[in-house]
């Protein structure tokens, strides 16, 4: 059996570089409750992608959503599309690598697809 790796934790610099925004702003982005920390100075990089691409396509409204969750979730069904439903075991695993459950990536899909019209 292969042994799982956590490629996903990464420094703030790290994972800051992969999507071009700041060590601080990762940090930032933790503090204000918007992405869970891996443990001490680490973060998930696939987390961050998403939050960060899910809050770059709201920039400029005047409505979006709160719950980060929700903003991981958009950006994640607007990557897979249809597939959504083959690939949610993956958005399950990266929602429970953070803290929450599989119920709560259910829900963030659900609000999500509110967001994009479906």
């Amino acid at each position: 059996m292969t042994e799982k790796t956590n490629f996903h934790k990464m420094t703030a610099a790290e994972a800051g570089a992969l999507i071009d925004i700041t060590d601080r702003r990762v940090r930032q982005f933790a503090e204000a409750g918007l992405m869970p920390k891996q443990g001490r100075g680490l973060y998930d990089a696939t987390w961050l992608i998403h939050l960060v691409i899910g809050l770059r396509a709201f920039e400029g409204r005047n409505r979006k959503p709160e719950d980060p969750r929700t903003l991981v979730a958009f950006s994640w069904l607007t990557a897979v599309g249809d597939a959504w439903r083959k690939d949610l075991p993956l958005l399950t695993e990266i929602f429970t690598r953070n803290g929450y459950t599989s119920d709560d990536a259910l829900i963030a899909v659900g609000e999500a697809n509110t967001w994009r019209g479906g």
